[in-house]
């Protein structure tokens, strides 16, 4: 399936000596598996919109110990956005908030793929990236990097079986989308 074609490159921001994140010694172990040879180049909507320090990760190895946690391995552009941007963020052109990976209390990516995954017997294979107030969400298919729109009721079942055409097919493509308008501030608390 297509992934983005620039993969692999090591995020930015490589401070390992923190020590927030209690798997640091595995975001060192993934830092030396990914070459840093090949660019990955994040849509400039992304890199424009948001360039508030609120919305700067201090922490990638966070990033790291939650895609160990969730047994998964999404594109590196799910990968690099994540490990350089963090806060649960708006945009103008769909309404809903993208959640951010593994900060933000419970309301995040971890913690509502691990409720999916036991509740509603989620996918390994796939992240909620989004609830709508509609009662469906937003996921992420890890194996062929696309995004889709599902609702409650069977919809992942529906992705699975190819039912589902995607929201976008790749992450690179869905940030490209969802950030062509102007971004919501973030909150600080």
């Amino acid at each position: 399936m297509h992934r983005d074609t620039a993969l692999n490159k090591r995020p930015a921001n490589t401070d390992t000596t923190r020590s927030e994140c209690p798997h640091s010694h595995l975001h060192n172990l993934i830092l030396l598996l990914l070459p840093s040879s090949m660019p990955i180049v994040l849509p400039e909507s992304v890199e424009r919109q948001l360039t508030s320090d609120n919305y700067q990760r201090d922490n990638p190895s966070c990033v790291t110990a939650a895609l160990n946690d969730l047994g998964v391995r999404p594109s590196t552009a799910f990968v690099e956005f994540y490990s350089r941007f963090t806060g649960a963020v708006g945009s103008d052109t769909v309404h809903f908030e993208l959640l951010d990976l593994c900060e933000n209390g419970e309301d995040n990516i971890l913690h509502l793929t691990q409720a999916a995954r036991e509740h509603i017997g989620l996918a390994h294979r796939f992240l909620m990236l989004a609830p709508y107030g509609d009662g469906g969400f937003l996921i992420l298919d890890t194996e062929s990097d696309q995004v889709f729109y599902v609702d409650a009721e069977g919809g992942t079942d529906d992705v699975a079986n190819g039912v589902v055409e995607p929201e976008a097919t790749s992450f690179h493509e869905f940030l490209a989308s969802y950030f062509a308008g102007p971004v919501d501030t973030p909150s600080v608390a």
